[in-house]
């Protein structure tokens, strides 16, 4: 899938960004992948948008729900990350990760 059709799907999720929920993660993930791939203009415009969406961070009690989570489903460090946190804050968790595939509440466009 080429990132622009990649975006697109993505975009009928984030059109609200006042309800979209930023892991401060992602912030890191996605700044430093436009850094050094598209560069830093893009890095800063998209951080600036993220500014306007709900940026919540990585505490303790996600730490530890993370960790069971990915003892419980086998997943990677960020994607446990990632996914405790949208169930600390009740929300659906869209990602391209089709690893996620079949957890309660993923959202795969």
């Amino acid at each position: 899938m080429s990132e622009e059709s990649r975006a697109s799907s993505f975009a009928h999720y984030v059109e609200n960004e006042a309800a979209v929920i930023m892991p401060s993660l992602v912030i890191y993930e996605v700044y430093r992948q436009l850094s050094r791939h598209r560069g830093k203009p893009l890095a800063d415009r998209f951080f600036s948008q993220a500014l306007h969406c709900r940026v919540v961070p990585f505490d303790e009690m996600t730490a530890v729900a993370a960790a069971d989570l990915s003892l419980n489903h086998r997943l990677a460090l960020n994607d446990a990350i990632l996914y405790a946190t949208a169930r600390a804050h009740h929300a659906q968790f869209v990602t391209a990760n089709t690893k996620l595939r079949g957890l309660p509440a993923v959202i795969i466009p």
